[in-house]
């Protein structure tokens, strides 16, 4: 009794692992598919933020500043998706007056050292519509 148990409980395994990795396929299928062809609901808010970074970069003036930006490093955060928040801020810098704001430098670990990485590699429409 006890080795057909043990038989049994073999079986199990190898077919758990089976089906897991044909799953595991599937899901690697389908993100390999979205990074070509994204969903449509990632389109629909890729589109939407980078309407609202030209909304809100659109209603600030330069001249307004309290600091010169035209030479400035940034530090992006790590550490969960705190690299959203920096993807956010670096739309609307990307959309002000050239002239006025030019980031020289990037520093950041974790997420915070990818994103920046990213944006530059990939451009801001496929990292919104893939991240």
């Amino acid at each position: 009794k006890e080795h057909k148990f043990k038989m049994r409980a073999v079986i199990k395994l190898l077919l758990f692992a089976v089906l897991s990795l044909c799953r595991a396929d599937e899901i690697d299928d389908t993100w390999r598919a979205f990074l070509t062809d994204p969903p449509s609901e990632a389109k629909d808010r890729a589109a939407a933020l980078q309407a609202r970074a030209d909304s809100i970069a659109s209603s600030l003036s330069t001249a307004d500043f309290a600091w010169d930006l035209s030479d400035i490093d940034v530090v992006v955060s790590g550490g969960g998706n705190f690299d959203a928040f920096y993807m956010g801020a670096q739309m609307v810098l990307n959309r002000l007056d050239a002239a006025a704001v030019s980031v020289e430098r990037f520093a950041g670990v974790s997420a915070g050292g990818m994103m920046p990485f990213e944006l530059a590699l990939k451009g801001e429409t496929t990292t919104l519509e893939s991240h």
